[in-house]
């Protein structure tokens, strides 16, 4: 089917079309066996996939965020400091600490003593 067909089937431009052609596109010795293929493109999408969250894939992020979390501060300070040190770069929003609290890392640490609670005006 030519791309400017399934472009305009799917109401997308053809760039976009040829795009997703390009990255998904199935090399193999064989030309028989060369192409898109469906199957092959949705594999190569979920590789490219981050897994796990921000703080869970850095130890380093995550132990300040417990520690600070342990001195009581609130996720939102957290945040706001972490935007503040220059010496190290990455920062979160404090729903991404909510998240790592609430989430499997985090009641695992919590069973070590870690207890957050939510900031009730």
């Amino acid at each position: 089917m030519p791309v400017g067909r399934i472009a305009a089937e799917l109401r997308r431009h053809p760039a976009t079309i040829y795009r997703e052609l390009r990255r998904n596109f199935f090399y193999d010795e064989d030309a028989w066996f060369r192409g898109y293929f469906g199957r092959v493109a949705h594999r190569k999408a979920a590789s490219r996939r981050v897994c796990g969250g921000k703080v869970n894939r850095d130890r380093e992020l995550a132990a300040r965020i417990v520690e600070h979390l342990q001195q009581c501060w609130s996720p939102e300070q957290i945040a706001g400091r972490l935007r503040l040190d220059k010496a190290n770069p990455i920062t979160v929003c404090h729903e991404t600490i909510y998240q790592f609290v609430y989430g499997t890392e985090g009641r695992r640490q919590a069973g070590r003593g870690l207890r957050v609670s939510r900031w009730q005006p």
